[in-house]
């Protein structure tokens, strides 16, 4: 007979076991970094205490326990392997700021981006766009340093096309990073 049992058996045997070489040389390729898939949803806190929440649909910053501001994701796109640019509409913005009458642009439903570079499972450098000469700047807030909130173009802009194409690695909007952990 061309097929007998124990020759049947010898090969299961031996696709079991290359089966499992497969499989651990598999898991032997996975990061090291923080232990699983880095994905930027997720709570991640700074250095400093800046609080950053990273939904599907949302993004906020809170500092002390204050939310800085709220947005809608319209957009989040990928800048390289571990980065990308995070674009929101402004839908809660709380800076002393405009409580003062520093700016006479309110940024709620304004168009506002961040980027994030070095992404891994537990770590993120996150920053928010900041260009003193933006012509949507918060003059008091980015001539004296405060208010809650980024300043330098902090009211965004009118829309996600002109807010995605001002607010660049290029442009010079993202020259600050903060180091951020997965909590």
């Amino acid at each position: 007979m061309f097929f007998s049992v124990s020759r049947v058996k010898g090969y299961l045997g031996k696709i079991g076991i290359t089966g499992l070489v497969l499989v651990i040389l598999a898991l032997s390729g996975c990061s090291t970094d923080g232990g699983g898939v880095a994905s930027i949803y997720g709570k991640w806190v700074s250095q400093w205490g800046e609080e950053y929440r990273i939904s599907e649909k949302n993004f906020s910053s809170v500092f002390e326990g204050s939310t800085n501001y709220t947005g809608k994701i319209i957009e989040i796109h990928e800048d390289g392997p571990d980065a990308g640019y995070i674009t929101i509409q402004f839908t809660q913005y709380n800076s002393t700021l405009y409580q003062y009458g520093g700016s006479p642009l309110d940024p709620v439903g304004r168009y506002y981006v961040l980027h994030y570079k070095n992404l891994r499972a537990l770590f993120v450098e996150l920053s928010q766009a900041y260009n003193d000469e933006d012509p949507d700047s918060d003059s008091i807030e980015a001539d004296y340093g405060w208010g809650y909130g980024p300043s330098g173009g902090s009211a965004g802009k009118a829309t996600k096309a002109l807010a995605e194409s001002t607010y660049t690695v290029e442009g010079g909007y993202f020259n600050g990073y903060s180091a951020c952990s997965r909590k």
